[in-house]
């Protein structure tokens, strides 16, 4: 069996730039709209082929609606402005889920909801 290791693609500098560097805007074009799916081959987060996750749009539909309804609700800062968590990917543990260092975080509720 040959299973395709989507980390290493995803960080690869053949197929992009700073792949190390959260760059949302190496997936949309000058209006600030989602490039074509033949325009990002190279990002394969569900997979690929037979393998490739059946429940890839339900994951994206619900992950926004939960991101959202987060963003909507609360205002989330880290414990010390002055030293925020550490963004360096490298410095992450890769297993089934990606995971940072360890950081505390304040969330309250948004002055707009009350």
């Amino acid at each position: 069996k040959v299973w395709m290791n989507i980390w290493a693609l995803h960080h690869d500098e053949k197929y992009f730039d700073e792949p190390y560097e959260f760059k949302v805007e190496r997936f949309l074009d000058d209006d600030g709209n989602l490039l074509p799916g033949n325009e990002r081959k190279s990002f394969l987060p569900f997979g690929v082929g037979k393998r490739e996750c059946l429940g890839e749009a339900m994951a994206k539909v619900r992950m926004f609606l939960f991101v959202t309804s987060l963003l909507q609700r609360l205002e989330i800062f880290p414990e010390d402005k002055n030293n925020p968590p550490d963004p360096d990917p490298t410095k992450f543990t890769y297993a089934i889920a990606i995971q940072p260092g360890p950081f505390n975080i304040f969330v309250k509720d948004r002055e707009s909801r009350k």
